[in-house]
């Protein structure tokens, strides 16, 4: 899952060699690689993922979490401070992608997905 613009934040699985799993939480650099933030081993099949955007009084920050049942949420990494650049001119959104590092191919399977504004 992404909060999407040029300075961008990412949560999600990664399989390692082996064929373990971990949530890991990135965010972009500006040059192109990732910063790795943060790492959890997980071995459930089922995995949540939230973003919680905050834009209150312009602190626009973006938090990132995951979950073994959608209801307990631990945050991972660090919070994105958002930057809204030129080069890139729209906001920030929200994206669910796969990303292959080795090989073409594999999936994302969303079951489910929610957009809700906080009150």
């Amino acid at each position: 899952m992404i909060a999407l613009q040029s300075h961008f934040g990412t949560v999600g699985v990664q399989r390692l060699e082996g064929g373990d799993y971990q949530v890991v939480m990135c965010v972009n650099q500006g040059d192109g690689s990732d910063k790795l933030l943060g790492k959890i081993p997980y071995e459930k099949d089922t995995v949540y993922l939230k973003i919680a955007f905050d834009f209150t009084d312009s602190r626009d920050i973006a938090t990132f979490f995951y979950s073994e049942d959608g209801q307990e949420w631990l945050s991972i990494g660090e919070p994105l401070k958002m930057k809204y650049t030129l080069d890139h001119f729209m906001g920030y959104r929200v994206g669910i992608f796969n990303y292959p590092t080795e090989q073409v191919g594999g999936f994302v399977d969303v079951d489910y997905f929610c957009y809700e504004k906080a009150e």
